[in-house]
């Protein structure tokens, strides 16, 4: 693989142990305030429930998984997600370039999605407003009541 390739390929359990072994620090500390669960008990809980999920790789090393779950069983309601490795920090540029095409493909079933991310992300909120998310002001959320950012899209006519 060229030192810049990226790819992006269906994911597989191989790729989300090697996810749950790199973890970035921020999307650990996301996790634990969000559910108090183990990174890997929470990801595999994730993936598993997942409509959609993929591995992005860059230059041949994993920088992050990244999906669409269902929000219930009968919702149209998507609830996108991404968990990155620490390659995702060391290429800002080509993660931003790349990452609009892969993810709004991933998302494209759902007329509505919605999530939380913890408000110190400041990383993640840069870039979710950056592919158009709406964000709501930080509020208590999760199971320790951290500040985390609700944000959406197509929610507009239900506000």
């Amino acid at each position: 693989m060229a030192a810049d390739r990226v790819d992006v390929v269906p994911l597989t359990e191989a790729h989300v142990d090697e996810i749950i072994s790199n973890v970035r620090d921020m999307d650990r500390r996301e996790i634990y305030l969000l559910s108090t669960l183990d990174p890997g008990r929470a990801i595999r809980a994730t993936v598993a429930n997942a409509e959609s999920a993929v591995a992005g790789y860059y230059g041949g090393k994993l920088a992050c998984v990244f999906g669409v779950n269902r929000q219930s069983l009968l919702s149209d309601v998507g609830v996108p997600w991404l968990i990155g490795s620490p390659v995702v920090d060391d290429i800002p540029i080509s993660f931003l370039r790349h990452s609009r095409q892969y993810y709004l493909r991933l998302v494209a079933s759902f007329p509505q999605m919605e999530n939380w991310v913890l408000a110190e992300n400041v990383k993640a909120v840069q870039w979710l407003s950056w592919l158009g998310f709406d964000m709501d002001e930080p509020a208590p959320f999760g199971v320790l009541g951290a500040k985390f950012i609700r944000f959406t899209k197509g929610f507009h006519d239900v506000r």
